[in-house]
């Protein structure tokens, strides 16, 4: 576990698993959380091995816990991502906290670290445990989320070109 004083606690992988188990959730999320963390994981290896600062531990909690408040929050006026937020700061994990706060389709804009980047990307690449191309992924949560919600709708239009930019700059970093 690592105590950085502006990352907080990072949990490790079975802590993760145990924290989605102890939030009740449902094992649909759990395996797209895993997959996102597998994707991510991947890349963050690839740019350590390149030389690029990437915090693994980090990065793999933030996958596994960035759905963390998803399956509460559904069908609420409680907002996806800041009930996880506030939870994860409550332990102590501001780092992680931030991954699962930032990686809402509308907060690409506010992504400062390498770890939240990776999350968010990988996030936007997997339909529940499907590895797809972001414009499919974009397809799906319109679909999903913004037939019922204009403005949601209008922030995933939005968010396209930032979405696709962060994928170029990731995959640019990767090739350098």
């Amino acid at each position: 576990m690592n105590s950085g004083k502006h990352e907080g606690r990072i949990p490790t992988e079975k802590e993760c698993l145990e924290m989605l188990a102890q939030n009740n959730v449902p094992e649909n999320i759990v395996r797209h959380s895993v997959k996102v963390k597998e994707f991510a994981l991947e890349f963050a290896q690839k740019m350590a091995a390149k030389g690029v600062k990437v915090n693994l531990s980090l990065v793999r909690a933030g996958a596994l816990l960035h759905d963390l408040d998803k399956f509460e929050t559904l069908g609420t006026k409680k907002m996806h991502g800041t009930l996880a937020w506030e939870k994860l700061r409550a332990k102590g994990c501001y780092a992680v906290a931030e991954i699962a706060r930032k990686h809402l389709i509308e907060r690409v804009g506010e992504l400062s670290s390498w770890e939240e980047k990776l999350v968010y990307y990988a996030d936007k690449r997997i339909i529940d445990e499907k590895l797809v191309s972001v414009p499919e992924r974009l397809e799906f949560i319109k679909q999903k989320y913004g037939l019922k919600d204009k403005k949601l709708m209008a922030k995933i239009k939005e968010s396209e070109n930032a979405i696709l930019a962060l994928e170029k700059s990731i995959l640019e970093t990767l090739n350098n």
